[in-house]
């Protein structure tokens, strides 16, 4: 049986969004936080090369 922990990810989300709020006073760092990782994101996405979508030759369309 497979078990899925992606519920500690989102308690631990909630925690460090308290804990957060607490040291600064304000969600401000959590938007900028959130910016960094969304621009990490699209980094790393355009640093694969595009997926090769042509159909190859002979295949039924």
């Amino acid at each position: 049986m497979r078990v899925n922990y992606g519920w500690v990810v989102v308690a631990a989300g909630a925690v460090m969004t308290c804990i957060a709020f607490d040291a600064f006073g304000t969600y401000t760092w959590l938007y900028v936080g959130s910016f960094a990782v969304g621009l990490g994101a699209v980094a790393i996405a355009f640093a694969f090369p595009p997926a090769n979508l042509a159909i190859p030759k002979g295949f039924p369309a």
